[in-house]
Order: C-alpha cells, then structure tokens, then sequence
C-alpha cells in the first residue's frame, strides 16, 4: 500500500463521518397521482354551486356561468376552459331539460343530501348518507395544528376525525394526515384506506407528545395577568401592560410559525389538478394573537404591536394560487370546557389590589380570545372559497362539508396577461338569469374570490420554501443526503454536506455531439433541533451541469457544500429544483456535530473511507467558509458514510491528528505514527514505515491530515482491521484508533 506523505489539511478530505438518518412519516411518500403542471398564465377557479338545502348541484354548462375579473364587463372577460368534476347524470327529461326553470328543491336537481343532525350520545356513528359520487378523487388533507389546539379542543378533534373516517372515507377519497408542533409532519399520505387512516389518529390520541405546553399555561398566564392591580380608576394598569404583552408577543409568534407552516404546505397540493380541502382544527389560533391578555390591560394589539395581516394574506394568497380550500372547524366545539377554567382566579390567588372584578374579568377576556379564533377561521375559509363550522360540537362534521363539495363542483379556467407583478385580482362569478328571467333564487356559490398574479421567481422560491417546510410531500426526484464533519476549527467543526442525484431524474438536453448540460437549482438550511430562530447555516447554488455522451457518461451527480457548525444536533433541510421541468426533490435528516476538545489533550478522528466515485459528476460550491474551493470533475474521490470498498475501486483511508493546544512537535520531538493493516486470524498483511511528524499543523485549524492510499485491486474479499498508534511528547499517553474495513 502507497503511504501518502503528511500535509496541511485539504478541505475536500473528511476525518469524521456522520451518517445522517432520514426522519419523517411512517410509510415512504409516494408520487401524487395526477399531479401536473398549471399552466402559466391559466388561473382556474373552482365554484361549488349549492341549492337552499346547502346541497351541491349538477348539470350546469359554460353557458350558465358569468365570470367577473377586476368588476370588468362580462363581454370583456372569457371563460377560456369549463369542467364539469360531479357524477354522470342521466339524460334529463323534457320538463327537467333546464336547471333554470327547477325549482331549488325540485327533484330534477342532482344533489347531495345535506349532512344529518349529531348521533346522541352512546349511539354508533351515522352512516353516510346515499348519493351521488363522483368519479374524480377527492383530496381531503386532515391538519392538526398541535400548537393552536387547547386540551379539550385536541381530544374532541382527534375523536370525531378518527369516527368519521373509520365510517365515510370512501375509495374516491383521498386523505392525507398533517400534524404541526416545533415543525409540519406527514403522519399519513394519501391513502384511501380508512383503517390506515384511523390507526394514525389513534396513535396520536395516545401520543402525549402531541400536547403543546404553551397553551395548556394560557389559563394560568391569564390569571398571572390579572394578579397585577390596575389603579383604583382602572384607566392605568402599568404592571399589567407589561407582563401582558410578553405573554402576547409569545402567542404572536407561535401563530406566525402556524400560518408559515400551512402556507409552505400550499405549493405542494398546488400539483393537483382540481379543488382540494384543507381541513384544519383548531381553537386557539387567533386573528389578534394575545388579545385575550392585553384586554384586561386595557390596551389593544395593535397597541403592543401585534399584527398577524400580512401573515394572513399572504396564506390566503398562496392557498388561492394552489387551488386549496380551507375548512376551518373550531376543534373544541360550542362549549369549551378549557374556558371554565379561567373562572378559577379566585380572590385566594390575588392580591387584595386586583380583587376587584376579576372573578367575571377573566373569564370575559377568555371569551374575547374566543371570538378572535372564530374570526380567523371565518376569514380563511371566506378567502378561499372554504367553510367555517363554528358553534357546534359535532366537529366532525366539516369532513361531511368538505366532501360534498369535492364530490361535484366546476371547474372554469380564465387566461390572463401574465405580468408578474404580485397584483391582487378580484374574482366574482355569477350564474346567468334563466328562462322566463328566472335568478335562481336560493341558488348559492362557493369560490375563491381573487387570484395573484405571481412572478415567476416568486413562484420559484414559493415551491423550495414549501419543500424544505414540508420535504415528505417533494420525492419527484430522488435524493439522499450525508454529513461528514471534518476538522475542528477553534470551538467549531468544519461539515462537508453531499447529497448525491441520478442525473436521469434531472432533465438534460444536448450540448453539440458529445456533451448534455442542464441546470439545477439547490437550497438547504442547517437548523438547531431546538429550533425557533433562525438557520445555523443556509446556502443556495444554481449549479450549471455539463456531462459526456456515451457508455462512460457519468449516471449521477454529486453536489458537495459545507457548513462551520457548533458540536450539537441539527436539522438539515435540502431541495433541488429542476427550472425546466419546475420538478422538485426534498430530504429532511438528522445531524450531530462533535466536539473535538484539544485543549488539555491530543485528539485523533475516527477513519474515513473516500472512494473514487466511477459514474459520478462531482460539483462542490458555496462552501468556502469549510476551505473547499468551487470546482466540478467526474470520477473523483467522495466520502462514504460506511467503510465498505469494491476491490476494483481505488480509495483513501484518511484520519487527522490534533495535538493539545500550545503542543507542538519539533525535530528532536516529533509525532511518530505508526500503522497496521491486519487480515483473518489478526495476520498482518500490509506493512507501513511509520510516519514522523515534526513540521507544524494546519495554521486555522491546529491539525495534521493523513492519508492512505489504496489502489484498486489490491486487497481480496474480506473484512480488515486498520490499526494506528500515535506517540511522542505532543500526544501525551499513546492514543490508538482501529477502524474495520469491509472489502466484497
């Protein structure tokens, strides 16, 4: 075996390897079926047209529909496409020819009957009841918002979804399970299967993971707030502004991360073709987040500068360009029992000064944190064409809702002259008047009430924001991820970062006879796994691709970037985006960073194995900050996250030594490393000449790399032992490292 001579640490040679595991839902997200491109430029808007009995209907053509863009003239506007998306009807009779002439409640009017009153109590679940269905599947995502549901609100949610699954879900649905803590989770995707699905909520009924601690505390804050006196007009409450507002701004965060986690979701779901529902249960997410505090301070939210608007808008944007619906459900129905709760500060926990009025005080301020989460709910669904259930225990039955509407409703499509420009554009569309006059009356239509025309990098970053909130739901192109951290620099780690792509998933055109070339583009972030503040570390490269024609082209790209990062846990978040094809592929992974402590005492990493990678394209970028320059080649050495080795494959056994820090070797005094491959039995089948170290180590990061060659086809199939010993007055007591080797 060749021994390569000491040197200063190169970046791109790894010393300790960090295999990252992936996390995520249960099962392995599959491709969404029927998912597309919307065309650009093509904004369609789906219109569920209800009768009197709140019964969807059937049957109506492009030639009932008027449609109303920026309030111009109906001449002015076309309907460029109109899809019919309810089930086949039969052939209608002569005197049921014409919807327009039916009465709302008519028998010629194809309908869904509406849903049925709650079953009383110990009764089974109500059975669905018959109509129509609709040959087009049903997207129906179930989101539980885990941070905004009170204890009640998370019991009573959980329990009716899993009863209405376990007796409604039927094949034409299909039903996706999201969860929101600290961060979004797939719990289940799409699927049609109801045991599946119920199997899911009942292991998080049993989950007490799932309770968020900062809402069960809501009741005991709002009496810590009303432990602070006011004076004896009332008019000034100092202390309570004060402890008031940190409580609010607290709440007003947690709000903020649950709208940015709903509206990452959006691009995503936007792939499908069609109207989809987003069913979202909660109870504590309010549109003036704390205001049940600062009330009783005597101020407001705006006040304390608390403002949810733009967060809001900006959901109700995306969700609109995605064609998503929102079914909001006040998850702990018409009689909250958390709110009782807030009569419980009694005069034995206040002080004499903030006796006064408290007892009903607390409670109505409870009450108007009550009212300022069914005004959210109302504007979410109101501003995309959802359904807001609201003053009812039977929470369930917003899936009912939801359904019928998937069940039969239009779809119209409207061509615009793209700009660009983020331009809000309202949207109204009316049904023609009948014959004889006729204006449908009882007639009632549910849709999106504007669209936005979105730029085109808006769109861009929209769809990567979504995959790294949401990687589960993005497996179009494969990926994997690895992280391998390399040498300590002072109380950091240098992390080189790989994630490898088959070039096959990328589109690629040709560059002349010989070549291909294409373009990626990558994002990721490096988050603490505490999470709540900003990335530890984030880049974005567009990648330029060039490879070979032929058998010998490379079949892979290799795209290296690195990270300077405290020893601890961290999330890594990673998506490519394809700008051709507008495809997306995401990998979230678990990452620990060690520490490497020389300062009382030499330290020696673990082996790396790097292998020349035959087949591979390998593009290192943005990753100066770890000393790797930016530079593209095929068929280099990569590292590997296990030490196994094809004995036709050339590799590199790489390790560094860090003496204690103020410890340096000289030549009187060097490092003397001596090293041994041993075989079967423990029989030595490789020698080496031990290396001396006596030049100083890397200036920046205080360590020696060595490494060691392995040519291909050198060693024969079998499992080997490298062993190193390190000696000499900079190292202290002897240190030895043994590093199995797997060669097949």
């Amino acid at each position: 075996m060749r021994i390569s001579r000491p040197f200063l640490i190169g970046a791109i040679f790894a010393a300790m390897i960090f295999p990252s595991s992936p996390t995520g839902a249960p099962q392995e997200p599959t491709r969404l079926s029927g998912a597309e491109h919307v065309q650009v430029g093509l904004v369609l808007i789906d219109v569920v047209v209800r009768d009197r009995k709140d019964r969807p209907v059937a049957g109506l053509t492009r030639n009932d529909f008027q449609l109303l863009v920026d309030r111009l003239p109906a001449a002015a506007v076309d309907i460029e496409s109109f899809e019919e998306v309810c089930p086949a009807q039969p052939q209608p009779s002569a005197s049921t020819a014409t919807l327009a002439s039916a009465a709302p409640d008519s028998p010629g009017l194809p309908a869904t009957p509406a849903a049925t009153a709650a079953p009383a109590a110990g009764q089974p679940p109500r059975q669905p009841a018959p109509g129509p269905v609709s040959s087009e599947a049903r997207y129906i995502v179930l989101y539980l918002d885990f941070s905004q549901l009170s204890l009640g609100g998370r019991r009573q949610a959980l329990k009716s979804a899993r009863d209405h699954i376990a007796t409604r879900v039927g094949p034409n649905d299909r039903v996706m399970i999201l969860a929101f803590m600290k961060s979004l989770r797939l719990v289940q995707d799409f699927t049609s299967d109801p045991s599946v699905l119920a199997s899911r909520i009942v292991e998080m009924l049993a989950n007490g993971s799932t309770l968020d601690s900062d809402v069960l505390e809501e009741g005991q804050n709002l009496c810590e707030v009303a432990r602070k006196g006011c004076d004896a007009s009332g008019a000034t409450c100092t202390a309570r502004q004060s402890i008031a507002a940190t409580f609010a701004a607290r709440e007003e965060m947690r709000a903020r991360k649950s709208l940015h986690a709903i509206e990452a979701l959006m691009p995503s779901l936007g792939r499908i073709k069609g109207r989809k529902a987003l069913v979202l249960f909660t109870d504590v997410l309010r549109d003036e987040p704390g205001v049940e505090y600062v009330v009783m301070a005597r101020t407001t939210p705006q006040e304390v500068g608390i403002n949810l608007q733009p967060e809001l808008l900006r959901l109700t944007q995306l969700a609109n360009a995605s064609g998503v619906s929102i079914y909001t459900v006040h998850a702990s129905g018409l009689d909250d029992p958390d709110i009782s709760s807030f009569r419980d500060c009694g005069a034995n926990s206040l002080s004499s000064a903030a006796q006064t009025g408290t007892h009903g005080e607390t409670y109505e301020a409870a009450r108007t944190g009550v009212d300022s989460a069914l005004a959210i709910q109302t504007t979410m669904a109101t501003e995309t064409g959802g359904h807001a259930q609201q003053r009812s225990n039977d929470v369930g039955a917003i899936l009912d809702t939801a359904q019928q509407d998937l069940s039969c409703y239009y779809l119209i499509g409207y061509r615009y002259q793209e700009r660009g420009d983020n331009q809000r554009h309202s949207i109204l569309v009316k049904l023609n008047p009948g014959i004889n006059g006729d204006q449908r009356r009882g007639l009632t239509l549910r849709y999106r009430p504007y669209y936005t025309d979105i730029s085109p990098v808006d769109r861009r970053n929209g769809l990567v924001r979504s995959a790294l909130e949401a990687p589960d739901l993005y497996h179009t192109i494969p990926l994997a991820t690895e992280a391998f951290a390399l040498a300590p620099e002072k109380t950091k780690r240098r992390v080189l970062i790989k994630t490898t792509v088959p070039l096959d998933a990328l589109s690629m055109v040709p560059s002349g006879p010989a070549s291909m070339e294409g373009r990626l583009f990558v994002r990721a972030e490096v988050t603490g796994s505490r999470g709540g503040g900003p990335a530890d570390c984030s880049f974005e490269q567009e990648i330029p691709l060039k490879v070979s024609r032929g058998s010998d082209a490379a079949k892979r790209l290799v795209f290296e970037t690195g990270c300077l990062l405290d020893p601890g846990s961290y999330d890594l978040a990673l998506a490519i985006y394809d700008p051709t094809t507008q495809e997306v592929g995401a990998r979230r992974s678990s990452l620990a960073v060690q520490a490497a402590n020389v300062e009382n005492q030499a330290y020696v990493s673990d082996v790396a194995l790097w292998t020349r990678d035959r087949g591979s394209l390998v593009v290192s970028a943005g990753a100066e900050k770890i000393g790797m320059k930016n530079s593209s080649s095929v068929n280099s050495f990569v590292p590997s996250s296990e030490r196994r080795l094809a004995g036709s494959q050339e590799a590199l056994m790489s390790f560094f030594l860090c003496p204690a820090a103020g410890a340096r070797p000289a030549a009187d005094t060097p490092i003397r490393v001596h090293r041994t491959l041993l075989g079967e039995g423990d029989a030595a089948v490789a020698s080496f000449r031990d290396l001396t170290i006596a030049e100083p180590p890397d200036a920046d990061t205080g360590c020696y790399q060595i490494l060691n060659s392995i040519p291909a086809n050198t060693l024969g199939d079998g499992v080997y032992r490298f062993t190193i010993q390190f000696m000499g007055p900079a190292i202290g007591a002897p240190i030895t490292r043994e590093a199995d080797l797997l060669v097949n």
